[in-house]
């Protein structure tokens, strides 16, 4: 992933506002629909205001953009204009502006952004080559899948949030890793996709999930296929 580190010290030196949501979590397909709707229904500027006024944003797959030229357009704009407002906020806010660490000034005004990907930026040949050379500006620090014990953390409470359950079984089972559903190299969105899919197998999210359940999501996966 990359992360903006920097925007703490000016989110720090600034007064917190009220009228500034403080997180929006995007997986990549969802960021993708997010700036198509926004598009389609002629409400661009509304998204941006929005975004710029957001204090955490996460999108959690880069290369789910690619199938998007003007979601990428859309995301180097974001971080173009959050380093215009930074820039701003800086000059008015330092006597000696040159002072300020500038490592990741694209992402400022008390904005943190944390974009995750399976490569870097600059890896991505079909990444537009704008957007590459804004996220390499940030701060790229590689991540390790989640191991057994976090992954057992996250599937009960991802479970819950969810709506649902799973058995003692059925944690020990995901949380070892199963092939062909949950491999031990899954990511966070991997873990809620698996959860959601089997939430939704029978007989229901109002049952909990059980082991019996996962050979059925392989059996419907093969089939879907």
């Amino acid at each position: 992933p990359f992360n903006s580190a920097s925007q703490n010290t000016a989110a720090a030196r600034r007064p917190a506002s009220p009228a500034r949501s403080s997180t929006a979590l995007y997986s990549g397909a969802d960021f993708v629909r997010a700036v198509v709707d926004a598009i389609d229904t002629d409400r661009v500027a509304e998204f941006r205001r929005k975004l710029r006024q957001t204090e955490f944003i996460l999108i959690d797959g880069l290369e789910e953009l690619l199938s998007s030229a003007a979601t990428q357009q859309e995301l180097a704009h974001l971080l173009d204009a959050c380093g215009d407002q930074h820039d701003d906020v800086e000059n008015r806010m330092d006597p000696q502006p040159q002072a300020a660490t500038t490592a990741s000034r694209s992402y400022g005004f008390g904005t943190q952004w944390v974009i995750t990907s399976r490569e870097l930026p600059v890896e991505i040949t079909s990444l537009d080559r704008r957007l590459a050379s804004r996220l390499m500006n940030g701060l790229c620090v590689p991540i390790q899948a989640p191991g057994p014990a976090a992954r057992r953390v996250l599937l009960v409470r991802m479970s819950e949030w969810l709506g649902t359950s799973l058995t003692e079984p059925a944690v020990d089972a995901l949380a070892d890793g199963v092939p062909g559903l949950l491999p031990t190299n899954s990511t966070v969105l991997d873990i809620n996709q698996v959860l959601i899919r089997l939430a939704q197998a029978e007989p229901g999210p109002d049952k909990p999930i059980g082991i019996e359940r996962f050979t059925a999501d392989r059996k419907s996966t093969r089939l879907n296929s």
